[in-house]
């Protein structure tokens, strides 16, 4: 049931960005609020909202802003940094709050049960699972925020749903009202900094789970995350050390000691589909969001080994030839490939797109000695390239097409000795693809074509 003491009928809005949350977002309101205008910066953004029959600022400059109740804001879109939007700029002028679709969302629907997940790496994962071992426990669930559909395509939810949110560090910085049941904070390491002007607001961005979780959760395994736990007495995770009154993951399984007594639950050789330092991670966190929402622990478990994995994410494609194919096109950044390069041998990479701050610095040893050689594509070519120097053979394909073919042949030699083609860019794909889950796809199509 919506909430009868947030109003829309009478609320003025504009939505900024008519991507897919904007779009959701413009569907669901429309009709049912006093004005609505959509703005994109975009020319064939701004013709899509005509198209669709939406109300359009003539300019930016023509915009009312003082009589607007709030701005429906596309978190992609920078509102104070490195460069604020003019938007955001008129609207603090004006005192007209910024706010995002599960903002929005949560003040409408505020009885259901908010569950949200953040972290630097790994949230996808996690909500992912989270929502297989609530299914699979017969709870009724929804998984929204960054992955998957806007929050607004979900039906009503009622008060018995949970509502499983990725929540990035750019919505949880547009989310003023959102209070979660529980809140889990993965790991902490630098993304994003030129956006958040820096590391101090990056932790900051993420420390607003905390601040707006009923019940805390976090991962003390990256030392900003551990004074974020310390600071706020939240439930630890650790896959270093066990942790009293918390979950850890240690000689290969996973244990809960939120009871009086450390209790052996899940077998980690066991889950097929998540290996590594930082699945282990995922699912430590998982099972101790499961276990604070008052879970079955062996059923729990349970659903933990039927879980297949995440699409992009070391998902596992064919093995031809003897060579393995890997797509880990949700590999971002340099911190989110290092777990795949932990995780595989005898590792012909294929990395490279739009640059993260840093590029490759901090995995080049992990390259020198997990890869035998590495195929460059996209923008970050020539900066990898020089980054690599002589460390690995190195080869600029271009296209992800050529590298996929060049990595295949030189793979071919080494087919004894089973190597793995692995695609984590360690880059946005937004250079040559529309999204990491198209260059995903395109390298799926590509490999079984070969």
């Amino acid at each position: 049931m919506v909430n009868e003491k947030f109003d829309l009928k009478n609320k003025r809005i504009l939505i900024v960005g008519f991507g897919k949350t904007g779009r959701s977002a413009a569907k669901f309101l429309q009709g049912k609020v006093g004005s609505l205008f959509v703005w994109d910066d975009s020319e064939n953004g701004r013709q899509n909202i005509k198209t669709a029959g939406y109300l359009i600022p003539t300019s930016i400059e023509d915009i009312d802003y003082k009589a607007l109740d709030f701005i429906l804001w596309s978190p992609g879109i920078p509102h104070y940094a490195p460069a604020p939007h003019p938007i955001a700029l008129a609207a603090k002028k004006a005192k007209v709050p910024l706010i995002c679709d599960i903002d929005l969302f949560y003040q409408l629907y505020p009885k259901s049960k908010y569950i949200g997940v953040t972290g630097s790496n790994g949230k996808s994962t996690t909500v992912s699972l989270l929502k297989h071992i609530f299914d699979e426990l017969g709870k009724s669930a929804y998984l929204a925020g960054n992955i998957g559909q806007p929050i607004f395509d979900l039906p009503p939810p009622k008060s018995s749903d949970f509502i499983i949110l990725e929540l990035s560090s750019y919505q949880l910085e547009l989310c003023p009202h959102l209070r979660l049941k529980i809140g889990a904070l993965l790991n902490i390491t630098p993304d994003h900094l030129a956006r958040h002007d820096g590391m101090k607001h990056y932790i900051s961005a993420k420390e607003e789970i905390l601040k707006k979780a009923d019940q805390k959760i976090v991962c003390t395994d990256t030392p900003e995350a551990a004074k974020l736990a310390k600071k706020y007495f939240a439930i630890p995770v650790s896959t270093t050390h066990e942790v009293e009154g918390g979950v850890y993951a240690k000689d290969g399984s996973v244990s809960n000691w939120m009871t009086a007594k450390p209790r052996r639950y899940i077998d980690l050789d066991a889950v097929s589909y998540l290996k590594g330092t930082h699945n282990a991670q995922n699912i430590a966190v998982a099972f101790a969001v499961a276990k604070t929402a008052k879970l079955c622990g062996r059923r729990t478990t349970k659903a933990v080994y039927s879980f297949t994995g995440l699409a992009h994410r070391q998902e596992y494609v064919v093995k031809k030839a003897g060579i393995v194919y890997i797509n880990d096109s949700k590999a971002t950044n340099a911190e989110a490939t290092e777990p795949a390069l932990q995780t595989f041998n005898n590792i012909y990479l294929i990395a490279g797109g739009q640059a993260k701050e840093g590029g490759l610095d901090s995995i080049l040893p992990l390259i020198k000695e997990k890869v035998r050689g590495v195929y460059l594509i996209g923008a970050a070519m020539d900066l990898f390239a020089n980054q690599l120097g002589s460390l690995v053979p190195v080869v600029k394909s271009g296209t992800l097409d050529q590298a996929l073919k060049d990595a295949t042949t030189q793979a071919r030699v080494d087919a004894h000795k089973n190597p793995t083609v692995l695609l984590s860019p360690a880059c946005a794909s937004w250079d040559q693809f529309d999204s990491f889950e198209h260059r995903g796809d395109a390298f799926k199509k590509y490999v079984k074509a070969l």
